[in-house]
């Protein structure tokens, strides 16, 4: 094998110690990034209790449709159900490509006002669930 191929293909550590990936979202995997969210979680997370409104509805298909994790991002944007300042938002996502983070924040931006705190909550708790289903473990 040619040296410098070498260099180029073998895995790279950090000071630390720990791999470097080539994933963005590591250490989550596909299944962290774009959970399966029932009728069942978010029940469990209090949707139930909400008004049948179309604006509601409408966010809620906007993060499912979405290329991006939009529902993961929103759960880490959150904690225990309450959205975090911008600064923590930051913090928390600035390991993600930037065109994440802005469709994030945008869906952040697009709540609708009246159920913003519910939303949050449903969404935060609804992806926890999940997460502590598929691995069948309680958080």
């Amino acid at each position: 094998m040619n040296p410098s191929l070498y260099f180029a293909f073998r895995q790279r550590y950090r000071l630390n110690g720990d791999p470097v990936h080539a994933n963005p979202f590591a250490p989550w995997t596909l299944d962290d990034l774009y959970p399966e969210v029932l009728a069942y979680e978010l029940d469990l997370a209090g949707y139930g209790d909400l008004p049948r409104e179309p604006e509601i509805e409408e966010w809620l298909h906007s993060l499912w449709d979405s290329h991006w994790p939009l529902l993961f991002l929103v759960e880490r944007c959150c904690d225990d159900g309450e959205l975090l300042p911008l600064q923590l938002r930051e913090s928390r996502l600035k390991d993600f490509p930037l065109d994440s983070v802005v469709a994030c924040e945008r869906a952040i931006a697009a709540v609708p006002y009246d159920y913003e705190e519910d939303l949050f909550r449903v969404i935060s708790w609804a992806v926890r669930i999940e997460r502590a289903r598929r691995r069948a473990k309680a958080y």
